[in-house]
């Protein structure tokens, strides 16, 4: 038995043994049972250490097996069959740990919008996403239980679809084994982070763009009837899904198109592009039936005239470092948790471009035309998401950049298999060079994805949990106050959970549709009664989530926390406020608005 093949048996046998250590904590460690500020602070740290040994041992085990050319080799599979577990223990944790819910804004509102389906037996015209709603509906409908039990579940498995689209997207794409084995080894991790666990549209349309591009680089090669149908299929139902989704997909194939019309590839047979047609066909036919997405598109045009006054993700971002004066080490640590994976990513798949141009000069290199639509399509929406991140256009700039990162994942591997090639013809100690920096990348790479999947402290925001105790404590409050009187809130959002309780349609007495929070400190810096902030009575929703979020957050910036301990412990002593309800976790009061 030759060495490289059992090195490659080796990995992928560390890589089962450690699944089998994550399954045994995950299993072991109780669910939750109030909120939890990060989940990974959850689980012990051999859990999370375990869990990137994982996906790196079955990197090495499929790296290795590509090095060392085992054609017939199929042991790495036990390798990627051991990634592609972890990644489903980690999508699934929001059910694991017994959440009601995982997501606390959009989320909520959907299952509102399936509640709507539910009273009324059909979908409203001014649903504008109606696929994710009547999916969770209809599962939730065939096993009998609640919509919010089954949305959990419900990204757990678009994300299984992305990455079975992946592998088969690569197989197209790369005709070289080495090339699929690289790229292999960039795709089957959950990089991608939130998108693989919130069930919105946007994320799961964006999940399924991996799927549309195989069927189609698959009709332009074989031409056949059943992939044409398959494909105008999952192009018709990708349109209903989301309509931003569908204008870069639109993007991408006309990129495509013009590559197909260079003197290059007019040799070449490649099928027709009447995806490209019939895309923006259905486009036009179903969203420009709602007047929604005219107003969208007239506020976009009056961005880009300046029309508008909005602020920007980047003018944010400045205002909040010239306000707070953060470290330089705070800043930079919070940039990696929140960009770190996108950067890396992007910037492999720029690589790829560079060192493709490079070696294609010297004719060592030719890129397919997928190759090439991709490398412009990857270019094309990083330098566009620097335009929504300078620009207020709606949507935040990482939904541009989510399209160049999961066209780039491809193309990272492309980039490494490049460098690899290169490596070996320079010396011995260029390959070493290689496989080391290599291998810090691949730390880098997975250590990042695994510990951005959640929202956490670390990335200056908190874990999206909905807990049992403020779904129990929003319905009584929703069905024992006084309609007249207005709400405030802190750590809760009272519009989405009102959607949440009874839908979006109908009358919603005393619900803002906006956040709405009370005074800072209660305004107990200026009055000795928070009543006295109030002309009139005020209702005032508190959780544990909006309790601790400072602490958690910005420990290390308490003079500029809104909130802080002893105002809420001034709460519990004021004779302007009645507490209504508690639970342990979910608090209603009931301010008595003093103000002449």
């Amino acid at each position: 038995m030759s060495r490289p093949l059992v090195e490659t048996k080796l990995l992928a046998l560390v890589g089962l043994i450690l699944t089998l250590f994550v399954v045994l904590i995950a299993a072991v460690v109780p669910p939750a049972n109030g909120y939890e500020a990060s989940i990974y602070e959850v689980y012990p740290w051999y859990f999370w250490v375990s869990v990137v040994g994982v996906f790196l041992a079955g990197q090495l085990a499929i790296l290795r097996s590509a090095h060392g050319d085992l054609e017939g080799d199929r042991t790495w599979l036990f390798g990627l069959a051991a990634m592609f577990l972890v990644s489903a223990i980690l999508l699934l944790m929001p059910y694991i740990r017994g959440y009601p819910v995982y997501g606390r804004a959009d989320v909520l509102t959907h299952i509102g919008f399936i509640k709507n389906i539910s009273k009324q037996g059909f979908v409203e015209p001014s649903n504008i996403y109606p696929s994710t709603h009547l999916l969770v509906r209809i599962l939730a409908f065939a096993t009998e239980s609640e919509p919010m039990q089954v949305i959990n579940i419900i990204p757990a498995v678009v994300s299984v679809t992305y990455f079975g689209s992946m592998v088969l997207l690569l197989s197209q794409m790369f005709d070289r084994r080495r090339m699929f084995l690289f790229g292999l080894v960039f795709v089957s991790v959950p990089s991608l982070g939130t998108p693989h666990l919130l069930a919105v549209p946007f994320t799961h349309s964006m999940l399924l763009v991996p799927f549309v591009l195989y069927l189609f680089i698959r009709e332009q090669r074989t031409n056949t009837l059943p992939v044409r149908i398959a494909l105008v299929t999952a192009v018709i139902s990708l349109v209903i899904y989301h309509p931003l989704t569908t204008l870069f997909l639109i993007a991408a194939l006309a990129i495509y198109w013009v590559f197909k019309r260079t003197s290059r590839f007019a040799d070449e047979y490649v099928g027709p592009t009447s995806s490209l047609s019939l895309l923006v066909a259905v486009f036009a036919a179903w969203y420009f039936t709602f007047p929604g997405i005219i107003f969208r598109i007239e506020s976009i045009l009056n961005a880009f005239l300046g029309e508008e006054e909005s602020t920007s993700t980047l003018e944010n971002y400045s205002s909040t470092i010239s306000q707070t004066q953060p470290d330089l080490a705070d800043i930079l640590t919070l940039a990696v948790y929140k960009y770190g994976v996108e950067a890396l990513t992007v910037a492999l798949g720029v690589g790829f471009v560079l060192v493709a141009f490079l070696l294609w000069q010297r004719g060592r290199f030719s890129p397919n035309i997928y190759m090439l639509t991709f490398s412009a399509v990857v270019l094309t929406f990083t330098v566009g998401s620097v335009l929504f991140f300078t620009m207020d256009l709606i949507v935040g700039f990482g939904r541009p950049l989510l399209m160049a990162q999961i066209l780039a994942l491809p193309l990272a591997g492309a980039f490494w298999y490049l460098i690899w090639r290169f490596s070996r013809g320079v010396s011995d100690i260029g390959s070493t060079a290689f496989t080391g920096l290599l291998v810090i990348l691949l730390v880098l790479f997975v250590s990042l994805s695994t510990f951005t999947v959640y929202y956490s402290p670390n990335t200056s925001q908190m874990n999206h949990q909905v807990t049992e105790m403020e779904v129990s404590g929003t319905e009584w409050l929703f069905e024992n106050r006084n309609e007249t009187i207005a709400i405030d809130e802190f750590g809760i959002s009272q519009d989405r959970f009102y959607d949440l309780h009874y839908g979006t349609e109908g009358e919603r007495p005393s619900i803002r549709d906006e956040e709405t929070g009370p005074p800072e400190h209660f305004n107990y810096t200026v009055n000795r009664y928070a009543g006295e902030s109030y002309a009139s009575d005020s209702y005032l929703m508190l959780t544990k989530y909006g309790r601790i979020t400072y602490q958690e957050k910005f420990p290390d910036y308490e003079e500029y926390w809104a909130y802080k301990p002893k105002d809420y412990e001034r709460l519990e002593y004021d004779p302007t406020v009645s507490r209504t309800y508690d639970n342990g976790e979910f608090n209603s009061y009931l301010i008595n608005g003093t103000k002449a």
